[in-house]
């Protein structure tokens, strides 16, 4: 009788200091997988030198996997490609939720159909890159240069572009619902069925922009510069 009491303890205290199996374990999660070091022939990582590189339709974004009642999270960061030089990439419909361009060369890239919401571009050089249908949900491009860059029929709603330069930009039917333009230089840009509703525009500049059915941040119609 002893002995299995003593066998009874003995296994209640090994149980005791066995480490709990994780809840994604529990659960069947699968892993996130990691970001490969080198996507569309370019070494991923701050200063790539990849100019006319394609990553298109390729997934670089940070993913998160959470389960509320343990206040367990993991997951991934988004590839890092700041400072580097991306002249020219194609990123047609890739991932790219939560990366981070920030000071990098994306003269004439192409990111139409991506995914960048909450991706950082601050200081980067886009002029001339190609946003169209791209969805930039709560993205910081603050000091950007996005001079005739194509943002057309683009979710840009709660995106940080304080400072941006929109010179000659194209926005047509681009929403810009509470995005932050603060300072924001709209000179000569096309603005036409753009929707600013909420948005905060102090200091930001309009001179010469294309501004047709337009809704302003106090959510009237403006039609000056139509045809």
């Amino acid at each position: 009788m002893l002995a299995s009491v003593l066998a009874l303890a003995a296994a209640c205290g090994s149980a005791a200091v066995q480490a709990p199996t994780p809840l994604p374990t529990l659960l069947g999660a699968t892993p996130v997988p990691t970001i490969p070091g080198v996507m569309g022939g370019c070494e991923i990582g701050p200063g790539a030198e990849c100019p006319g590189a394609d990553f298109s339709d390729m997934d670089m974004s940070a993913v998160a996997w959470s389960w509320w009642s343990m206040k367990e999270t993991a997951g991934r960061e988004g590839a890092d490609f700041t400072d580097a030089h991306l002249k020219g990439a194609k990123f047609i419909g890739t991932n790219l939720e939560g990366t981070d361009l920030s000071s990098s060369d994306l003269r004439e890239a192409n990111f139409q159909l991506s995914n960048l919401t909450e991706a950082i571009l601050l200081e980067a050089d886009a002029s001339g890159a190609d946003f169209s249908l791209a969805t930039l949900a709560n993205a910081e491009f603050e000091g950007a240069n996005l001079s005739e860059a194509d943002f057309s029929s683009a979710v840009m709603k709660g995106g940080d572009f304080a400072g941006a330069d929109f010179t000659r930009a194209v926005l047509r039917d681009a929403s810009l619902v509470g995005a932050f333009l603060s300072d924001a230089d709209f000179t000569g840009a096309d603005l036409t069925g753009a929707n600013l509703s909420f948005a905060e525009m102090d200091g930001a500049i309009l001179e010469g922009a294309i501004l047709c059915n337009t809704k302003m941040a106090d959510r009237t119609i403006n039609n000056e510069g139509c045809p």
